[in-house]
């Protein structure tokens, strides 16, 4: 009788800590964005250095939520805008090895693609994996004082507890 009591009790803790460790939150993947704006200046010898903190806090998400669990990729584009001779500048990101060359005429332009498509997914992954990542942005033969406009539009699936 003994060991019945014992099995029964056993059975009766396993059950009560499965409802106890079972989450009531509802998750759901929802489209959003990760966006991010930085006016940028060249130093008076032309050189261009930069450094954009992003993270979660540049995360909307359509609709009410709590909380965010994991972002994934799925498009975008960087734009820039400015009235200066910029050259080409370098975007590479933290913790990861990949960087994208962007010649920017006079006027700026919008920078779509392959390689774009590439360099913003690596950025959605290390803010994934680490909570934030800094964008490097670097260039050597913009006019003196140059000032652009560098903004980031991504495309991001969001997956989020109601």
């Amino acid at each position: 009788m003994r060991k019945y009591k014992n099995k029964l009790f056993a059975i009766l803790l396993s059950i009560f800590a499965a409802i106890s460790f079972t989450s009531c939150d509802d998750y759901e993947w929802r489209q959003g964005t990760m966006d991010y704006y930085s006016t940028i200046n060249a130093a008076a010898n032309g050189v261009i250095s930069a450094n954009l903190p992003i993270d979660f806090n540049n995360v909307l998400v359509d609709g009410r939520y709590n909380d965010i669990d994991d972002i994934r990729y799925r498009g975008g584009k960087i734009e820039i805008n400015t009235n200066d001779r910029i050259g080409i500048i370098t975007l590479s990101v933290s913790n990861s090895n990949i960087s994208v060359d962007l010649d920017v005429p006079r006027g700026g332009g919008t920078y779509i693609g392959s390689r774009v498509d590439d360099f913003l997914n690596a950025v959605v992954e290390v803010v994934r994996r680490n909570g934030y990542a800094t964008i490097y942005v670097d260039g050597r033969y913009a006019d003196r004082y140059a000032r652009f406009d560098l903004d980031f539009y991504i495309d991001i699936d969001a997956y989020v507890r109601e």
